[in-house]
Formats: C-alpha cells, sequence, structure tokens
C-alpha cells in the first residue's frame, strides 16, 4: 500500500511521544488509529488530535497483529493468544 509523506509524518508524531513503547502493528477504525506494541499495551489515537486517547494492556507479551472486523478489534500477541474487543 502506499502512503503520502502526509500520512507517514503523522505516525511518526503520534508516536513519538511514547518512547517508552516501539510499535509492532497498526489498524484504522473510523477516525482512529490502534497501535499495538512491544509492551503489550494496545494505544488508541486520535487521528484529528494526534493524542493518545485509551492504552489498555491486553497481553504480557508483545502485540503482534491487529485485525479490525467492524467494531471489533483482534488482537494477536507473541504468547499465540488472541484477545477481541469491541471498539
Amino acid at each position: 500500500m502506499h502512503r503520502s509523506s502526509k500520512e507517514i509524518e503523522v505516525i511518526k508524531g503520534m508516536f513519538g511521544t511514547y518512547p517508552k513503547t516501539s510499535m509492532t502493528c497498526l489498524g484504522k477504525v473510523g477516525e482512529y488509529i490502534i497501535s499495538g506494541g512491544a509492551d503489550g499495551y494496545v494505544y488508541v489515537w486520535r487521528i484529528r488530535t494526534r493524542k493518545c486517547c485509551r492504552a489498555m494492556k491486553v497481553s504480557d507479551t508483545e502485540i503482534i497483529s491487529i485485525g479490525v472486523k467492524g467494531k471489533h478489534i483482534i488482537f494477536g500477541s507473541l504468547n499465540g493468544r488472541v484477545k477481541v474487543c469491541t471498539f
């Protein structure tokens, strides 16, 4: 998928404020971006404001995949577990 430099700049600016984690995967739901990190947290970012509006600890290991299906967000972690949350 091709991304414009403007889109990449927005993502870098958003995640630059959270140095304690490294982003391992990314998903999009409406006006939000969902990121999974090496720290087992999932972060919900509002695109318009570039601010994190929610952080959830969903695993003791690295989040390695995010899937979105309607209002459901599916998280896969390094320990082989899958969790489903409603957005």
